[in-house]
């Protein structure tokens, strides 16, 4: 991390100051996901219109999208300190993603900040061939997100996203892991409300439908975003862009700063809601990476597939104004 140790002193007094926590900044943003999602279900029902469900359906993904997120962010501490924090984000985050809880994802995830682009790296070790090897081709990256679509990634990645054998079952154990009987009950409730409600029909068309297609889709080119794969024993700045979100991607595809990836690796106890902080200090310092910086998902959308630059994109960091 040579950008990190060239930090100025008052800098990283700066960074120390954003870092830790922010829970209620957390429950906001789980609680705007929650919204979206009812109010995008809502309106499909009432409107009994097969475009209104359509776009619902791509609002739920997306608000699906943003649990996951969270889910990270709690790995990491970043919502709740509490004993009764992964608790929480399981029952309102983890558990309606059905296949992902903070502790098995804290397992593999913390095993990939640990031991980043090594062998013992899960998130490494899983993404390697062509998949994940760029510059590649419109219609073979096209191809794969439709594969992602249609459903046939759902189970593949998310099972495969919490195990490895690589990482021992004892490794990054939590403070406070959530009681065993937590999950079940939470199962077993929503399946009765569901039962009473006769509501499964729209469990499976505005719940299931977008989890095991679009979300996949987004999933896949979240990681694309994450790191550039592939490079054994690369350092975090060499493998990692920096994509600034422009008004109309954090419109369409909300990640909560995740395209700022390389900061988390740097400071993984600074929020989500502090990335851009720490975007503009680097900014300041004259340490933000010019090879590696983007301005929106359509710039790195055309350099993974073609390898090249938009000559007409200013990336003059000097300039460029971020926003949570």
């Amino acid at each position: 991390m040579v950008a990190v140790s060239q930090l100025s002193p008052a800098a990283k007094a700066k960074i120390k100051a954003i870092s830790g926590p922010r829970p209620r900044r957390y429950l906001f943003t789980l609680g705007t996901a929650w919204l979206g999602i009812a109010l995008a279900i809502s309106l499909a029902i009432i409107s009994e219109n097969t475009l209104v469900s359509l776009v619902a359906i791509y609002v739920v993904a997306t608000r699906q999208n943003v649990l996951a997120l969270l889910i990270h962010e709690q790995t990491h501490y970043l919502g709740f300190k509490s004993r009764y924090g992964d608790s929480v984000v399981n029952l309102l985050a983890g558990y309606p993603l059905l296949a992902v809880t903070v502790e098995n994802y804290a397992r593999v995830h913390l095993a990939h900040h640990r031991y980043y682009f090594t062998p013992l790296d899960p998130d490494f070790t899983r993404k390697q061939g062509p998949e994940w090897t760029f510059p590649m081709k419109k219609s073979k990256l096209f191809l794969l997100l439709i594969h992602d679509l249609f459903g046939a990634s759902f189970l593949k990645y998310l099972l495969r996203k919490n195990s490895s054998p690589l990482v021992s079952t004892r490794s990054f154990q939590r403070k406070s892991p959530s009681p065993v009987w937590l999950r079940s009950a939470f199962y077993a409730t929503g399946a009765t409300v569901i039962h009473l409600t006769n509501g499964w029909s729209y469990f499976f068309f505005y719940w299931l439908v977008p989890l095991a297609t679009i979300f996949p889709v987004i999933v896949r080119w979240s990681a694309i975003c994450e790191h550039s794969y592939g490079h054994e024993g690369a350092a975090v700045d060499e493998t990692s862009p920096v994509i600034l979100p422009t008004l109309i991607s954090r419109f369409f595809l909300p990640n909560l700063n995740f395209s700022m990836h390389v900061y988390h690796h740097y400071y993984p106890g600074v929020s989500f809601s502090a990335l851009p902080e720490v975007h503009q200090i680097f900014v300041e310092e004259n340490l933000v990476r010019q090879d590696q910086l983007f301005y929106g998902h359509l710039d790195y959308l055309r350099y993974v597939t073609t390898g090249s630059r938009a000559a007409d994109v200013s990336l003059d960091c000097s300039t460029v104004k971020t926003a949570t």
